[in-house]
């Protein structure tokens, strides 16, 4: 038996990054996804919750993305995937 890791996320510092980055991602072939939206924004308890009581999540939300995972990926492709993000997150994510 061998675990799955179902969702590999990482989160950015700056919200206006992570769609630039699933592009990014998306042209050299890398599989790639917005991160889920929190709970309370779903249509079955938007209208029970009051967006302002939740910033925390809205915002690592808008902030996050989601990896391809699977066993089957290898070291290389890992390695690879890797460098993608940290050679676009370097010289774009400043403060």
């Amino acid at each position: 038996c061998q675990p799955v890791h179902w969702l590999a996320t990482i989160t950015l510092r700056h919200e206006a990054l992570r769609d630039r980055l699933l592009e990014q991602l998306s042209e050299t072939g890398i599989d790639a996804r917005q991160m889920i939206f929190p709970v309370h924004m779903a249509a079955p308890y938007s209208k029970s919750n009051d967006p302002a009581e939740y910033p925390v999540t809205k915002s690592i939300s808008l902030r996050s993305l989601h990896l391809q995972s699977s066993t089957g990926l290898e070291p290389e492709q890992i390695n690879r995937i890797s460098d993608v993000i940290l050679d676009w997150v370097e010289p774009h994510d400043r403060d």
